[in-house]
């Protein structure tokens, strides 16, 4: 067990050694859990974790949810279906593309 001190800002810093053992790096995420004996830190993986291997790429995106809306139009357009931007609002409108191919 470690003991951390909080900053005026409500931060803390979580030492090293557990940082390296969960995997936490800088800019990763974490969910924080009020349980009755006290506060729960747990780390998040990555999207990208989840569906590494799933697709044939050289390398993964910055921005998965444009990575997974192009991916989409080309197997919608493969699929003959007639409009795309009904998937890609589906996902959430973060892109929007054409029509595809009939």
């Amino acid at each position: 067990m470690e003991v951390v001190k909080v900053d005026k800002k409500g931060r803390l810093l979580i030492p090293k050694k557990i940082r390296e053992k969960v995997g936490i790096k800088e800019g990763s995420l974490a969910k924080v859990e009020l349980k009755e004996e006290g506060i729960v830190i747990k780390p998040m993986k990555p999207v990208a974790h989840k569906y590494f291997g799933a697709f044939k790429i050289k390398r993964w995106p910055e921005d998965l949810d444009e990575f997974t809306a192009r991916a989409m139009k080309d197997w919608w357009s493969k699929k003959n279906y007639v409009d795309v931007n009904v998937f890609v609002y589906w996902l959430g409108g973060h892109a929007t593309f054409g029509k595809a191919a009939c």
